[in-house]
């Protein structure tokens, strides 16, 4: 499970391999944040998880939210728009409100070629 402390996405080595190109909906990785941010309930903002390809385009994760008394937890699936480049993904959580952006530091996730010649 990935961390988010801070404002610091902490990712285990095994987490962060995030499949091989056009892999669709074959890996979730999950995201633990507390539930505040200083005095700021973060259930009641709208949660994000935006990522940057190898190529500088960029999008957003398909993620599904749970909420208990002192963390989210935020399960992503990684789709084939992730999946379409090999090399660095780049990946930042975001939360959004009336007046209010909170986004954590970019996160490296690797995603990779099924044959070495690709």
């Amino acid at each position: 499970m990935i961390e988010v402390k801070g404002r610091t996405l902490v990712i285990p080595a095994e987490e962060r391999l995030l499949g091989f190109r056009a892999d669709t909906g074959a890996e979730k990785r999950a995201f633990s944040v507390p539930r505040y941010y200083g005095d700021t309930d973060l259930a009641l903002k709208q949660a994000e998880l935006r990522y940057t390809l190898p190529s500088g385009a960029g999008g957003a994760g398909r993620i599904v939210q749970e909420v208990d008394n002192d963390r989210i937890l935020l399960t992503w699936t990684v789709d084939e728009a992730v999946t379409a480049e090999t090399g660095r993904v780049y990946v930042h959580l975001r939360f959004t409100g009336a007046d209010y952006l909170l986004q954590t530091a970019d996160g490296c996730f690797t995603v990779r070629a099924v044959h070495a010649a690709e």
